[in-house]
């Protein structure tokens, strides 16, 4: 089969959306969409095996906890709607799921690698890619057998020609990183094991193509070193901190990580003549986002009505939260009174405390995520790195 040759376009806004085709190539008109990630793509494959992903999740879209470990939606959604095609379900959700326009094996907390530990020990998903791929495998092979038998369960599943004519989405492996820190490693020895990590991403991407699949959206990695539960949870110093707020260390590992995997689908592109893969760089589009947040929309007018809690300094790191503040900062945002607040605070410094008691500042419109979740808090990865006075 040829391949398609054509490339939907990540239009940015305050979010992303997904546009449906760019001017002068053919028009994408997939079927359906086969994704593979971790939290930042996951529709409901952790909440289906461990419970629910509790609220404040999904409380700006859908109203309610979906699956998501997000207050909204995703990327892989709207790259659905672009696509006009259906959200995607979990294939591990088993209640009113249809997978008539392709399924979605992504679990929060997924790595690459198998991890050598228990989800309760260090909070990865045990659904790495590999399983992913074998949950792939047996989707296509069972589908295309109702898809003969015909039915109401061939009704729920791709018919036999979309798995050819699909896009199939990856966004994973920032996991794979902080899993090697969580493991007390060093950045030399977390960027030593990448290689391999990339190696088994590859493998990955060949099961799909020697089973008909060609077109390929493939996500690079975060800048890591931006994202609040990165510098809650591990040891960053002052120094190593930039004008925005990010840890350059994180960053810089990220970067390396994005590098090796274009030389890897450099590669691919080679090995897998027939395919059509697309490199996508988020990690330039969320640091934007994070860098520029105030120029492309997020305007303090919201915060203006704020004023300081008192008088004296405040140096906005997290080892200089006073208890006092704490307390009247959380008793404040609780009871909905945002009044009388005289002191300059970060959002990262509130995201820190509201990990901690589960708060959520709606006066902010900014939701932070379960404290007790081990997973990446995605939802608080964009315009989080601003200073804000109170």
């Amino acid at each position: 089969m040829e391949p398609r040759y054509c490339k939907p376009v990540i239009i940015l806004t305050l979010l992303i959306s997904v546009a449906t085709t760019t001017t002068g190539l053919k028009a994408c008109n997939f079927p359906a969409i086969f994704n593979f990630g971790d939290s930042n793509s996951d529709t409901g494959g952790l909440s289906a095996a461990f419970g629910q992903a509790p609220s404040p999740n999904g409380e700006t879209y859908f109203h309610t906890p979906a699956g998501r470990f997000s207050d909204g939606r995703l990327v892989i959604d709207f790259i659905a709607e672009g696509l006009r095609l259906p959200h995607l379900s979990a294939f591990l959700d088993s209640v009113g799921s249809n997978f008539s326009h392709g399924a979605n094996f992504a679990t929060a907390g997924s790595t690459i690698r198998p991890q050598n530990t228990t989800i309760s020990q260090i909070g990865y998903s045990p659904i790495s890619l590999d399983v992913q791929s074998v949950q792939y495998s047996d989707f296509h092979r069972r589908s295309s057998l109702l898809s003969r038998q015909g039915g109401v369960f061939a009704e729920l599943v791709p018919k036999e020609d979309y798995f050819a004519q699909a896009l199939y989405t990856f966004d994973i492996g920032q996991n794979d990183i902080t899993s090697g820190y969580k493991l007390n490693m060093t950045t030399d020895q977390v960027k030593a094991y990448i290689p391999d990590v990339l190696h088994q991403f590859s493998i990955a991407i060949k099961n799909v193509y020697n089973q008909g699949g060609r077109s390929f959206w493939i996500h690079n990695t975060a800048p890591l070193g931006c994202l609040p539960y990165v510098l809650d949870r591990f040891l960053v110093t002052a120094a190593q901190i930039d004008k925005y707020g990010c840890a350059t260390p994180f960053n810089q590992v990220a970067q390396f990580f994005n590098t090796k995997l274009k030389e890897t689908v450099i590669q691919l592109r080679k090995g897998l003549p027939l395919a059509a893969i697309t490199y996508v760089d988020v990690y330039s589009i969320k640091y934007v986002l994070i860098t520029q947040a105030q120029k492309l929309g997020n305007q303090p007018s919201t915060l203006e009505k704020l004023q300081e809690i008192d008088n004296d300094s405040y140096l906005p790191t997290p080892s200089n939260l006073r208890e006092d503040a704490i307390t009247k900062v959380l008793g404040l945002a609780k009871g909905g009174h945002m009044k009388g607040l005289r002191k300059c605070v970060t959002l990262i410094q509130l995201s820190i405390i509201a990990q901690r008691d589960n708060i959520t500042f709606t006066n902010l419109g900014i939701s932070f995520l379960n404290p007790l979740s081990s997973f990446p808090i995605i939802a608080m990865e964009i315009s989080l790195l601003k200073y804000v006075c109170f």
